[in-house]
């Protein structure tokens, strides 16, 4: 374990006898989210990378990445998208924003990276350091993910449209529906 820590940049790592503690040092770290917004936004532009949004009440984290951080971090800082998103989206995240406000949490870049190797660092990152403010636990996968019955029902129209599309054959959809549940 302890050959694999050794490989790790940016990171301090303290050993004792019992633990071996990991802590990730940030590129940026900001702390006073109303105030640095538009130097957030700037300083973040056209760049890709990790970033980690610390809890300052209860000490939570979320990580996230994004091949713009920008185009991301202005959603994060749209109170109406973080609504509009909670209405079709169970985000953990977006409801302690709101919940909270963003002067109780602070904003870590952990790392600039390739677009390329975006979802691969962010691996990286829940494996490591264990977020609890994420609901999947492997990036670009809904494993771990609720999804409501009202979710999956829609889900289930629209496969049944397109199937309707390729396969309907001049039939009516509701005579193609009993069609396709009396094969079952």
């Amino acid at each position: 374990m302890l050959f694999g820590l050794m490989y790790l940049v940016g990171h301090n790592i303290f050993i004792n006898t019992e633990y071996v503690f990991l802590s990730v040092v940030p590129v940026v770290t900001y702390s006073d989210l109303k105030v640095d917004k538009k130097t957030i936004l700037k300083d973040n532009k056209g760049k890709s990378g990790v970033y980690r949004w610390i809890n300052k009440v209860n000490g939570d984290v979320y990580i996230g990445s994004a091949t713009d951080l920008t185009r991301i971090l202005i959603d994060y800082f749209s109170s109406n998208f973080l609504f509009k998103e909670l209405l079709n989206n169970n985000s953990i995240m977006y409801r302690a924003l709101l919940k909270y406000g963003y002067s109780k949490f602070t904003l870590e870049i952990l790392e600039f990276c390739d677009k390329r190797s975006v979802l691969e660092k962010e691996q990286y990152y829940l494996y490591l350091l264990n977020p609890n403010y994420n609901i999947c636990k492997t990036t670009g996968s809904s494993i771990g993910r609720i999804t409501k019955d009202h979710t999956r029902l829609k889900l289930r129209y629209v496969w049944l449209v397109r199937l309707f599309k390729s396969k309907g054959n001049g039939i009516s959809f509701s005579k193609f529906i009993l069609d396709i549940y009396e094969s079952k």
